[in-house]
């Protein structure tokens, strides 16, 4: 009884279950496989027979495009070649009329017409010449009016001039003042009394600059405008009162006020 080897046919049936389920598995997959190829092969298929359609459609297109292209092309050939007929007609009839209406023209004029034609051109003639006189007057008197013209332009560009100047000067005397303020409060400062005398030295040496810087700036600025604007100005001498209006513009200017030397 030893020796004895027993079979267990629970496990044997239990393996012969999961081998049976493996198997069907397996099977289900094979399908599976099977139904997605068919599937693959049927839109293949049918795609592929979509893209003949589109093919063979695309080519009749262009082959139609193409016979419209050949019509078109012949088209504008004899379209050309109507325009051309057409215009080679126009002109032989043009020098048909023209010569029949000058043989028509010399038969038709007599000595009676000639003198009336004649006449009839010295008067246009004269018309002309009064024409021209009044063209030469209405020229002059537009040159005197763009001469005019010219006086207020100048005066404008004067005035630019000023506008343009009058910011530099008043930033100018702001400096000033402000040089003013610190010489004065160092006069005031009384903390180095032994220094006195060089403190005068530098009140007297800054007036004197600020003197001749307002005497350069009143008298370079008007030179500088004039010299710039007197090329412009091709007036006569009695006519251009230039160096008046400059001194007029620049006058408020000044610390002190004086009249235009010539």
């Amino acid at each position: 009884m030893q020796g004895v080897h027993f079979i267990n046919l629970e496990e044997i049936m239990d393996i012969f279950e999961e081998q049976q389920q493996r198997e069907d598995q397996e099977f289900s997959e094979r399908e599976e496989v099977k139904r997605r190829i068919m599937e693959l092969e049927k839109d293949y298929k049918q795609k592929r027979e979509v893209f003949e359609q589109q093919l063979q459609l695309a080519q009749e297109l262009e082959a139609e495009m193409n016979k419209i292209a050949a019509e078109n092309k012949d088209f504008t050939n004899t379209e050309k070649e109507y325009r051309k007929q057409k215009a080679e007609s126009r002109r032989k009839l043009r020098e048909r009329e023209d010569v029949e209406t000058q043989e028509r023209h010399q038969e038709l004029m007599s000595e009676e017409e000639s003198r009336t034609r004649r006449s009839y051109m010295k008067e246009v003639e004269d018309e002309t010449r009064l024409l021209r006189k009044q063209k030469e007057e209405k020229t002059a008197e537009l040159e005197q009016l763009l001469q005019g013209n010219n006086d207020k332009e100048q005066i404008q560009k004067l005035r630019e001039a000023e506008k343009e100047s009058k910011p530099k000067l008043e930033q100018v005397q702001e400096e000033l003042q402000r040089k003013d303020t610190e010489v004065d409060t160092d006069v005031k400062d009384e903390r180095h009394p032994k220094n006195d005398k060089w403190q005068r030295c530098l009140i007297f040496l800054w007036k004197g600059v600020k003197v001749a810087g307002y005497i350069t700036f009143c008298v370079l600025l008007p030179v500088e405008v004039i010299a710039s604007m007197a090329p412009d100005c091709n007036l006569p001498a009695h006519d251009c009162d230039l160096y008046n209006v400059v001194y007029d513009l620049l006058d408020s200017y000044c610390p002190h006020h004086a009249l235009p030397v010539y």
